[in-house]
């Protein structure tokens, strides 16, 4: 069973190649990526076909939440597919902390596009 497609979509002052190393290089990940109050206090990275990024988010409570990118796709600076799931700190695919109905797995795609100047 598929669901329909869900977009977000987003303009950014800033060059594509730019853009595309703050999704792509976990030291800057580490910098914006997550929820407000959750810094990601650790993520490693194998970005390739087939590679993961696995992280951890720490809430002010101390609450760890790990998640997961499965890269599918990398077409730098264009395109990034990824199969998403919450995780173990081993990297095991696990159910949402808060909402076991959430799906394992979601597939995100990401594309840079660069708009005049």
């Amino acid at each position: 069973m598929t669901s329909p497609d869900f977009i977000i979509s987003r303009t950014l002052n800033a060059p594509r190649a730019l853009v595309w190393k703050l999704h792509t290089d976990p030291q800057h990940l580490q910098r914006w990526f997550g929820p407000k109050g959750f810094p990601m206090t650790q993520c490693k990275m194998d970005l390739r076909v087939g590679g993961t990024f696995l992280y951890c988010l720490r809430s002010a409570e101390g609450f760890e939440m790990w998640g997961k990118w499965t890269f599918r796709e990398i077409v730098a600076p264009e395109r990034l597919a990824v199969v998403v799931s919450f995780s173990d700190a081993a990297g095991g695919v696990t159910r949402h902390p808060m909402a076991p109905d959430w799906p394992l797995e979601t597939y995100g795609v990401t594309t840079f596009e660069e708009q005049g100047d």
